[in-house]
């Protein structure tokens, strides 16, 4: 047995903003390894069926009855506990392929980042679930969205979207969108329903029962944001275009990722776009002159049409598309508002905008690493001469991806669904 320091949690590495992408990339070789040998059966199938599923859901809301009103609102209450009846009977084919594809099997049941060490290149997931095979066997959806659902909780939704994506390339796992959101919703009430038992305990001060109440109230709003997402797919839904804009470095890419993922949205970036036309690797450097070689303001424009037009294929199939790129002019921006007319779309503007010191250490840090982009700070002070800012009857949300407030990223987040999805 090892014994390990409280810092090397990884809740307290999330904490301290001492998580990267690299630490991820090795969790998730950790995980699909794991998954990939972990046993299967027929008898372990059945705990990812609807049947069993449904069993666990019941409970859970059985067991909150209680704290309504308290805890969790009514209307929050029977808005998750009925979007959660309707999707196991509507969708029940989506568990069953599930099943059939082989993703239920002997998994950790309590994967979130306070049962994971980091210790520089050392990586120790521990603590799995092994007494209750009902919380031990499930999907492997349920137990990395649990993971995800934690990231989003502690105040980190791009490591979250980062998680997802990179679990999806390496296990090839396409289908888990049919249901990573239900299985997040479902893990986000269980948390914050085991918290919610602690305020039986008559010894807990004043001061600790509101916290505990506030945490709660954190995964119970959690929860209503996934099913919310996952309600879209219970309804006859226009497809959805998002549209990030913003200068070089104020989080364009990580803000279109994670809606990406929300909205199982295929994303288009100009960054990949454009150097694909031109049959080079996309992580080939081209730091060209402003308005010059692959950034002249012919290659632009073939650019942004390639990207409409990859974009018109996917919406008129009825999938949504998120349009990663600058989209500086006001003709840039008409001419995504026309594409959503042409098809039907609903249309939504994400402005990205950062304080400039977090932008200027982003880009300098950006230069030194593997990335698609080329953007650095002298291309970031170019644009903001030329950049043209939103009108009046646009509609478009703004948003600051370098806030680690939970209270903000919650807000922001509620804002794109309630306003793209108003129609």
């Amino acid at each position: 047995m090892k014994e390990f320091s409280q810092e090397n949690l990884m809740t307290k590495l999330l904490q301290e903003n001492k998580i990267g992408e690299e630490t991820i990339d090795k969790i998730v070789d950790i995980l699909v390894n794991f998954y990939n040998s972990s046993e299967r059966s027929e008898d372990i199938d059945q705990f990812g069926s609807v049947k069993s599923i449904k069993f666990n859901t019941d409970e859970n809301f059985e067991q909150t009855q209680s704290v309504i009103g308290n805890i969790i609102s009514k209307n929050i209450y029977e808005f998750i506990k009925r979007f959660t009846n309707d999707y196991l009977q509507i969708k029940k084919d989506n568990f069953e392929n599930r099943i059939k594809a082989g993703f239920i099997c002997d998994c950790h049941g309590d994967l979130h980042s306070g049962n994971i060490v980091v210790n520089k290149d050392d990586i120790c997931i521990f603590d799995c679930i092994e007494f209750n095979e009902r919380f031990r066997y499930s999907d492997v959806a349920s137990d990395i969205g649990f993971l995800a659902m934690d990231l989003d909780f502690q105040g980190h939704p791009y490591h979250s979207s980062y998680l997802i994506e990179k679990y999806v390339e390496q296990s090839r796992d396409n289908c888990i969108f049919d249901v990573l959101n239900f299985y997040k919703c479902y893990r986000a009430y269980v948390r914050g329903k085991v918290i919610g038992f602690r305020l039986n305990d008559q010894n807990i001060d004043k001061s600790e029962k509101k916290e505990i109440i506030d945490t709660a109230k954190k995964y119970f709003d959690l929860a209503h944001y996934y099913a919310k997402l996952c309600s879209l797919d219970l309804e006859k839904k226009k497809p959805i275009i998002f549209v990030t804009s913003g200068l070089t470095g104020s989080g364009k890419t990580t803000a279109a990722r994670k809606l990406s993922i929300d909205y199982n949205a295929h994303m288009i970036s100009t960054d990949s776009v454009r150097k694909e036309m031109e049959g080079i690797d996309k992580f080939e450097r081209h730091h060209d002159a402003y308005n010059t070689g692959l950034y002249s303001p012919e290659k632009m424009a073939i650019t942004y049409e390639k990207i409409f037009e990859k974009a018109r294929k996917h919406l008129k199939k009825g999938e949504n598309v998120v349009l990663d790129g600058t989209f500086k002019s006001k003709e840039l921006r008409d001419k995504a508002k026309k594409l959503s007319e042409e098809t039907d779309s609903n249309l939504l503007f994400l402005y990205c905008n950062c304080p400039e010191n977090v932008i200027k250490e982003y880009l300098e840090n950006r230069v030194k690493k593997k990335s698609v982009s080329d953007g650095r700070w002298e291309i970031y002070v170019k644009q903001k001469d030329s950049y043209e800012p939103f009108e009046k009857d646009d509609k478009y949300i703004e948003i600051d991806v370098s806030n680690k407030s939970f209270e903000y990223q919650i807000n922001v987040f509620n804002e794109i669904f309630d306003t793209v999805c108003e129609d």
